[in-house]
């Protein structure tokens, strides 16, 4: 074991025989996802709870508990490509925005925008 900024980290050996120290993992410390807090305004915006989502999830064809969704959520689990479709499906918006990388319109985060969309 080697100190690594007050903290225990083990060694491990590389090809050249080198020791490096390993990072340790922290568990909460890291975000598994980029679309965790995109998926909790959309949510809300809507005024769905986290039962109702994982609800349509199902019926989308995601096999998914609150439990798992609130850790989806709060950027715990990493959502795969097959998932991050079926939640565009679900919220009607593009993988760009669900991901952060594309500005989502206000309408969709709008309460009122969000039930227009969704009679359609």
């Amino acid at each position: 074991m080697a100190i690594v900024r007050g903290v225990a980290a083990s060694m491990k050996n590389t090809r050249e025989g080198n020791l490096r120290a390993k990072k340790p993992f922290r568990p909460g410390t890291t975000r598994r996802n980029r679309s965790g807090g995109v998926i909790r305004q959309l949510r809300a915006s809507r005024d769905w709870a986290q039962n109702d989502l994982a609800a349509r999830l199902q019926c989308a064809g995601w096999d998914i508990s609150r439990e798992n969704l609130a850790q989806v959520e709060s950027g715990r689990r990493a959502v795969t490509d097959h998932e991050v479709a079926l939640l565009c499906r679900v919220f009607r918006v593009t993988a760009g925005q669900l991901l952060g990388l594309e500005r989502i319109p206000s309408a969709l985060l709008s309460k009122k925008g969000a039930r227009k969309r969704l009679k359609k």
